[in-house]
């Protein structure tokens, strides 16, 4: 896959803004995931929407519930190997400026 220089600059941004919401890579399936359950509502919330600002996100259809939830959120492990795209503290995820 080749990308242009204002790709890649996108690509790192994003990479280093996943990391700080606490995603990890997995080698395996190349891409980023969330385990840690409890982070999610509070990313789903406050930081998702901020990154909706510069990144193209995809959402299924769990995490539009989350986006409308107003109270707190239950959620459980499911056995799977989907991935969840959503995780993070506060507003410090969010990306500051664009890249």
């Amino acid at each position: 896959m080749h990308v242009n220089s204002g790709e890649r600059g996108k690509l790192i941004c994003l990479t280093t803004y996943a990391r700080k919401a606490h995603f990890h890579y997995q080698q395996e399936s190349h891409v980023y995931v969330l385990d840690l359950l409890k982070e999610i509502p509070e990313f789903v919330r406050t930081v998702l929407p901020v990154w909706k600002r510069y990144f193209a996100v995809e959402l299924d259809d769990n995490v539009r519930h989350l986006e409308k939830a107003s109270g707190p959120s239950r959620l459980r492990r499911k056995p799977t190997n989907a991935t969840v795209p959503a995780s993070g503290s506060s507003g410090s995820s969010a990306p500051a400026n664009v890249c």
